[in-house]
């Protein structure tokens, strides 16, 4: 094992370093999660209005007006998220440069509103036609569109400044006039190349999009296959001391198209939901007390024998509660650990084999509603499927496979550690 994790450190820690640093990932990753606290509103409108209840109740819980007022925050906030995004990923990637991201945001956003290809619709019979946006293009099936118009007009954008092609005012104008007419040159590039590319060539590049790159990736994550590669990053990621997060940025617009989805279905009244593979499936079943599934660690070290352990325990069980486990994976430490890296591979992959067939086989629903992650895991666990008890079920299952996977490991390492204490070794200097 010690091999194994210098073989890592060698080679992925490098490759994952880079991409953790990637510009565009970055601003991805940023804007993805700048639009998510609309999400979280919009998602517990969505639990209101549709409780969890059985269905003959859940038709008698609100009137229909009261129903549509209900979800009209969730439509506002979810079926509306891609001009979020553009936006966002735009401030974001501008800001990486130094550029103005106020400028930039609006101007992604409003060359993918045109690329939303609005049309003339009556809205009500013999009513006179007006001006309507699809709502299709710009929920979930417009994210991976909207990322890549954020990009292509930041990228413009910063191509006319490199190249000093902007209008530039006296001194003297405010700052935000100027700011203005630095902008008109690319937005003209920028808004004429959507309205060309969108309408006048006459590709629907969100059904190409949808049918080339975002139905297959959702196919990818839903699969077991896919969900298990996701978990080996995550644990390989950390052993080696780096943040997953960062290097899984990639992943967050297809987490959040894969959530959407199921809130979509649900508002429908589907009583199957079709995605498994969201975040949400990682957070609450998977990921219980952190990455690597080590929520048992603190409790099973609270009667160690090693001090430095039930130290670690004592600082480290609230906010593993909490799904925040940074006190474990570096105090004990799990980082480049020879021991606890087998159970911190092997726990997660075997927790997240079980919840993918639990959700596959429908013996629980699937999640679908967003909650903040540093809830408790049951709770979590709980709210995200709409109030399915058997939900519960899984975690505790799923917590129960974490103890039997980490059991040995963890006793064994405490043993090392209160050796190496009662002869003066210092435990920190090389824990594997």
């Amino acid at each position: 094992m010690g091999r194994l994790l210098a073989l890592a450190e060698e080679r992925l820690l490098p490759l994952a370093v880079r991409a953790g640093e990637q510009r565009h990932l970055q601003a991805i990753r940023d804007g993805v999660v700048s639009a998510l606290p609309l999400v979280l509103i919009g998602s517990a409108f969505l639990l209101i209005a549709q409780p969890p209840v059985s269905l003959s109740e859940k038709t008698q819980v609100w009137s229909p007006e009261m129903l549509g007022r209900l979800l009209l925050p969730f439509r506002i906030t979810t079926n509306l998220i891609a001009i979020y995004v553009a936006f966002s990923v735009a401030h974001s990637l501008a800001r990486g440069y130094g550029m103005d991201g106020l400028s930039a945001g609006l101007l992604s956003a409003g060359a993918f509103l045109i690329g939303s290809r609005p049309s003339q619709a009556a809205l009500a019979p013999g009513a006179k036609p007006e001006w309507v946006l699809p709502m299709a293009s710009l929920g979930a099936g417009g994210l991976f569109v909207a990322i890549i118009v954020a990009i292509f007009a930041v990228e413009v954008q910063r191509l006319f400044i490199a190249r000093n092609w902007t209008i530039k005012m006296p001194a003297g104008v405010p700052p935000a006039v100027g700011r203005s007419f630095a902008m008109l040159l690319p937005a003209a590039v920028v808004l004429t190349a959507a309205w060309v590319v969108f309408h006048m060539a006459g590709l629907d590049v969100f059904a190409l999009i949808a049918r080339r790159v975002g139905r297959p990736l959702s196919e990818a994550s839903n699969s077991l296959p896919g969900v298990l590669l996701v978990v080996l990053i995550d644990s390989a990621l950390w052993l080696v001391g780096i943040h997953a997060v960062a290097v899984l940025a990639v992943m967050q617009p297809i987490w959040l198209q894969l959530v959407l989805e199921n809130q979509a279905a649900h508002a429908a009244g589907a009583a199957l939901l079709p995605n498994i593979g969201a975040k949400e499936f990682y957070i609450w079943f998977v990921w219980i007390g952190g990455s690597g599934a080590s929520l048992c660690l603190p409790f099973i070290w609270l009667r160690a024998r090693s001090a430095a352990l039930r130290g670690v325990a004592k600082v480290a069980l609230l906010p593993s509660l909490c799904n925040i486990n940074e006190p474990v994976i570096f105090g004990a430490p799990i980082v480049m650990n020879g021991v606890l890296a087998a159970p911190f591979v092997l726990a997660p992959l075997a927790m997240a084999a079980l919840a993918w067939c639990a959700f596959h086989f429908h013996w629980v629903m699937r999640p679908y509603v967003l909650v903040p992650w540093t809830l408790p895991g049951p709770l979590g666990a709980y709210f995200t499927t709409g109030g399915d008890w058997r939900a519960l079920v899984l975690v505790v299952v799923n917590l129960g496979i974490s103890v039997l996977i980490y059991l040995p490991f963890a006793v064994a390492y405490d043993r090392r550690l209160a050796s190496q204490e009662s002869a003066g070794i210092d435990t920190h200097r090389a824990p594997g």
